[in-house]
């Protein structure tokens, strides 16, 4: 089916048919049976091949016509659609149409084998392996680690919706997840200078004698997008791209007010914590992580700390830190502790190495080697706490192409401003920088002043600069602070690889008509 045809069809399918169940294949068709290793293998070179239940489809052709983008529907390649179509719900609620579509595309049967471990299997934990009882994860997750699990969120699918799906959001694990008690899940509250007023309560008591409070933010790993930072020098750590980074709508509790009430300093916990002494909030974590922040933050009107137990509406998953964790709007993702069992409030900050160890400390671009480190008081360096202004593209991605006998193409990205303010400009080139274009910002403006903890989409319309060159497209933006992005990696390397905020690059090809080929 030619691609111009099939993007028809499937637009009447979508406005045509309503939510009767379609049955893949044409009934009594018979059809070669295929193995998922042998799926995959077909998804070499030009051709992609999925599954839909144990139904095998060649969607090759219809990939450039895909409503969602090519890049989505790539993301299912070699794999089953279903995971996909639980997140883009159209395809479900338009099934039939969307099943009209598919079946001209089949072309075999998924093996009985593949299909019953795929769908039936109950999950085998394995008691001797540490990482024997991790959760399931979606399958477009971009890896770059499995034991513990570090995943980046596929830029593609980011900002398709304001906040990020739970299944899509980035997995940044230290340790194997454990797997704690729910509502009875408890976490215990202190102060280091009065250990004899601390309390425990329960996630079930947090809910029902709390006023439920939400905060949406965006959460970042501050090693985001150092992946970009290793062609100036090698950097220790995950070479993340630019998908460490998702959106949320927490709810639980208010730090500020928890504390208050369970720990007696009244409506002003942050003054009458400091007049004990006490200068920092230390969270715990059931496996065995801490980190800190400073009590003006955990503590202050504005900070909006939130200690967590729901995350888009539901309970957070055990990835992100469920049944409680801390939320820290504005904070490098290592600080909004996950799995989090003990709040103390002390007058120093947090041990270990994620606190005074080198993991997430500001180092001088001019240490360049291991020989460099070597004596460093590590712990009397500053650990990272607020994340530098951000911009990224969602759209196109590396290794798309612009078509030839366009004049523009779309662009779409996000950018996040610094320390909880707002973003007021972004910017976009396709020209490698030589000409400029300043992108329509969408959902996200309405934030409050001082609290625009989470990103702000944008979009514009760039111009296609003439000649058969690969187009350099640059992303940046300034908020309401008025700082700068740097322009290269090279600008802000270090050797741990932290807080490139640099503009973000995409090169793209061209497609050449047949015409232009002869």
């Amino acid at each position: 089916m030619a691609a111009r045809g099939v993007a028809a069809s499937f637009s009447a399918g979508y406005c045509a048919f309503g939510d009767e169940q379609g049955a893949p294949g044409v009934a009594g068709e018979a059809y070669p049976t295929y193995s998922r290793a042998d799926i995959k293998a077909r998804c070499g070179g030009a051709s992609t091949w999925v599954t839909y239940k144990d139904g095998v489809y060649d969607i090759t052709e219809f990939i450039n016509a895909h409503p969602g983008g090519a890049q989505k529907i790539k993301l299912a390649a070699g794999g089953s659609v279903e995971p996909f179509w639980r997140i883009y719900r159209q395809h479900l609620e338009q099934q039939a149409g969307v099943m009209d579509l598919l079946a001209p595309m089949r072309v075999g049967t998924l093996s009985a084998e593949d299909y019953a471990s795929e769908t039936c299997a109950a999950k085998t934990v394995d008691a001797d392996d540490p990482y024997g009882d991790e959760p399931e994860r979606h399958p477009a997750l971009i890896v770059h680690g499995a034991t513990p699990m570090n995943a980046e969120s596929p830029p593609a699918l980011l900002g398709d919706t304001y906040l990020t799906p739970n299944d899509l959001w980035y997995v940044r694990n230290h340790h194997p997840v454990p797997r704690l008690k729910g509502d009875a899940h408890e976490v215990a509250l202190a102060l280091a200078s009065s250990p004899e007023r601390g309390t425990s309560l329960a996630v079930g008591d947090l809910k029902s004698k709390f006023p439920r409070t939400e905060v949406t933010a965006t959460m970042q790993c501050s090693g985001n997008r150092r992946g970009h930072m290793n062609q100036y020098g090698t950097t220790s750590g995950t070479a993340w791209g630019c998908g460490a980074a998702s959106t949320a709508t927490w709810a639980g509790v208010p730090l500020r007010d928890l504390v208050g009430e369970t720990l007696n300093l009244g409506a002003a916990p942050l003054a009458a914590a400091k007049k004990l002494g006490l200068r920092h909030a230390i969270f715990e974590a059931a496996d065995d992580m801490q980190a800190s922040i400073p009590l003006e933050k955990a503590l202050g009107e504005l900070g909006d700390v939130l200690v967590a137990y729901e995350m888009n509406g539901a309970p957070i998953p055990r990835d992100h830190g469920g049944p409680l964790r801390v939320v820290v709007p504005g904070y490098a993702g290592v600080r909004n502790v996950k799995w989090v069992n003990r709040i103390v409030l002390s007058a120093d900050t947090a041990v270990g190495a994620w606190e005074r160890g080198m993991n997430y400390k500001a180092m001088p671009s001019h240490w360049r080697s291991k020989a460099d480190l070597k004596g460093v008081d590590f712990a009397a360096l500053p650990s990272i706490h607020e994340l530098p202004t951000q911009c990224a593209f969602s759209a196109p991605a590396a290794g798309d192409a612009v078509d030839s006998d366009d004049e523009s193409f779309e662009a779409r990205g996000w950018a996040l401003g610094s320390a909880g303010r707002a973003v007021h400009r972004v910017e976009v080139s396709a020209d490698g920088g030589a000409t400029w274009t300043e992108a329509s910002l969408d959902a996200g403006t309405d934030q409050p002043y001082g609290r625009a903890w989470a990103w702000t989409t944008w979009s514009c319309d760039l111009p296609i600069p003439a000649g058969p060159e690969p187009l350099t497209l640059l992303a940046r933006a300034a908020d309401l602070g008025g700082g700068a992005m740097p322009r290269t990696p090279e600008d802000v390397w270090n050797i741990r690889g932290l807080n490139n905020n640099s503009w973000h690059t995409v090169t793209l090809g061209r497609t050449v008509s047949a015409e232009e080929e002869e």
